[in-house]
C-alpha cells in the first residue's frame, strides 16, 4: 500500500491485515479510493493474480510474468525448472533435443538481459538443463528486481538414440554425469572441473597443464578394463615452482647427498644427467642438466636438474 496510507491506518490504531480486514469496504473505499480498495482485498486474501505459465504460440518459448518483483533468483529458479518440465515434453514428443536455452530476464527499470545455456551435446532431460540453468544463474548479478521471465529453446538436434544396458555395469547415462558436472561448477565455481592434459613442451612444468571438462567422458567398458594389464608407471609430484638446493657430488659430479629445508637426504643411485634445454623464442628459455635420484629415506625418487642458477628440486615420483 501507499505510505500515506499505512499511516492513516497506523494512526487510527490499525496494526495487523486483519484489523484491516474487518473494516466495511464501502468506507475504505469512500475514504481511500481505489488504491485503498485494493489493499483492503489484500488484506482480505482476495488477489485475483494467479502465478502462471503463459504459453506463447511458439511451443519453444515460454514466459511468465511475476506477480511482484523478485529481488533474487530463487523465484526465478522455480518457474525456470517448471518452464523446462513443459518445454522437454514438447521436445521429446517431436524426438528433439535442446542444443542451446536462452533466458531473457525483464528488470523492473524496463531493461532486459539474456544469457545462453548451451549444454555440452543436445538433450532432452530436465534436471541437466535445469543445472545448467541454475549455474548461469547463480553467477547473474541483478541489478535490479526481476519482474519477467522468457525461457527459450533457440536451438534443437535430434535427439539421441541412445539406450542403457541394464547388463552393463559400466554404462552410465552422460547427461546424469554432465548434470554433476554442472553441480560442481555451481559450487566451486567456473573452471572448476579440470582434466590434464599434454603440451608441447620438454619443460617437466609445461609438459602438462589442464583444461576445463565441458563434456563428460563415455565410460570404458569393464572388460576392456581387465583386459589391459599394463603396469602403471609411477606418477610424478611436480612443486608449484623448483625449490634451491644444495646438492653434495663425487668428484665426477654425480649427486651423494641433498640438502632440503632443514634435512639431509642420502642419494643411494643417480640417473643423469639429462639435458634439457630449448624454447629460445620463450620469455624464459631453459637448459638443465636432470637427475633422476633414489632416496632410501623417503622411499621416493627426487627429480634434481643443475642449471646456470643451481640446484633445484623440482619434484619426486611415487
Amino acid at each position: 500500500m501507499e505510505g500515506e496510507l499505512r499511516e492513516a491506518l497506523t494512526a487510527l490504531g490499525l496494526r495487523t491485515a486483519g484489523s484491516f480486514a474487518a473494516l466495511d469496504p464501502l468506507e475504505v473505499e469512500r475514504r481511500w479510493g481505489s488504491d485503498g480498495l485494493s489493499a483492503w482485498r489484500l488484506a482480505c486474501a482476495d488477489d485475483a493474480r494467479r502465478a502462471t505459465l503463459a504459453r506463447t504460440d511458439d511451443p519453444r518459448v515460454i514466459v511468465h510474468e511475476l506477480a511482484s518483483s523478485a529481488p533474487t533468483v530463487e523465484p526465478v529458479l522455480f518457474l525456470v525448472r517448471a518452464s523446462l518440465d513443459r518445454l522437454v515434453r514438447t521436445l521429446a514428443a517431436d524426438g528433439l533435443a535442446a542444443a542451446s536455452l536462452s533466458i531473457t530476464l525483464t528488470l523492473d527499470d524496463g531493461r532486459r538481459v539474456t544469457r545462453e545455456v548451451r549444454p555440452a551435446r543436445p538433450i532432452a532431460r530436465v534436471v541437466p538443463l535445469f543445472e545448467r540453468c541454475r549455474a548461469a544463474l547463480d553467477t547473474w548479478t541483478l541489478e535490479a528486481p526481476v519482474a519477467a521471465l522468457e525461457l527459450r529453446v533457440s536451438e534443437t538436434a535430434p535427439s539421441s538414440a541412445e539406450q542403457g544396458d541394464l547388463l552393463a555395469a559400466a554404462w552410465r547415462d552422460p547427461s546424469a554425469a554432465e548434470a554433476a558436472l554442472a553441480r560442481l561448477r555451481t559450487t566451486l565455481g567456473a573452471g572448476a572441473v579440470v582434466r590434464p592434459v599434454a603440451r608441447d613442451s620438454y619443460a617437466p612444468e609445461r609438459a602438462g597443464g589442464w583444461a576445463e571438462v565441458e563434456q563428460a567422458a563415455r565410460a570404458v567398458p569393464l572388460d576392456a578394463l581387465q583386459a589391459t594389464s599394463v603396469k602403471p608407471s609411477p606418477a610424478a609430484r611436480l612443486l608449484e615452482s623448483p625449490e634451491h638446493i644444495a646438492v653434495v657430488t663425487d668428484k665426477h659430479g654425480v649427486p651423494l647427498q641433498v640438502f632440503w629445508k632443514g634435512r639431509r637426504l642420502a642419494l643411494s643411485r643417480a640417473v643423469g644427467p639429462e639435458r634439457l634445454s630449448g624454447e629460445w623464442w620463450h620469455a624464459k628459455p631453459f637448459a638443465r642438466d636432470y637427475w633422476r635420484c633414489e632416496c632410501d629415506e623417503l622411499g621416493q625418487d627426487l627429480l634434481i636438474y643443475r642449471d646456470s642458477g643451481g640446484w633445484h628440486l623440482q619434484g619426486w615420483y611415487d
